[in-house]
């Protein structure tokens, strides 16, 4: 991958009206080549936000993922119906989700060729997925 990620924080404020405004830093004001990528994900990290943005994706993909909620004891455990050997974990629900997409990222990295998405609705009825929680990891598909 040759440069084709970039990511730049923001910082979150309040207007006199106490209502939120984002504050862009003006490198990524100046560089306007950098925002004509996709918006690929955004997270907020200490009050500011993350964004990730994509030149040139060809695609961004999203894989179901089925989450069998945890306990005080047991981890939450992350399935993934459409890439058979790759599995996740996290201690919470918000955790499991940001791990699952990092799984699947390095997953993919050992892979010559990607499996296509299937759809939540071709798994939530099966009987091993009894009890989980659905979301997708979008993960972006790179064409060097």
């Amino acid at each position: 991958m040759k440069n084709i990620v970039s990511r730049w924080t923001a910082q979150v404020q309040r207007d006199e009206n106490g209502e939120c405004i984002i504050i862009f830093p003006p490198e990524f004001c100046e560089q306007t080549d950098q925002r004509e990528g996709d918006l690929y994900d955004f997270d907020v990290v200490d009050g500011r936000i993350v964004m990730t943005f994509l030149k040139h994706a060809a695609a961004i993909r999203q894989y179901p993922i089925a989450i069998l909620p945890g306990d005080d004891q047991t981890a939450y455990s992350v399935y993934f119906p459409d890439v058979p050997g790759c599995f996740s974990a996290g201690d919470s629900l918000s955790e499991s989700i940001k791990n699952a997409r990092e799984a699947l990222e390095l997953h993919f990295e050992a892979l010559t060729e990607w499996p296509d998405p299937s759809w939540i609705d071709d798994h939530v009825n099966k009987a091993e997925f009894v009890g989980c929680v659905w979301t997708v990891a979008r993960i972006p598909e790179y064409h060097g």
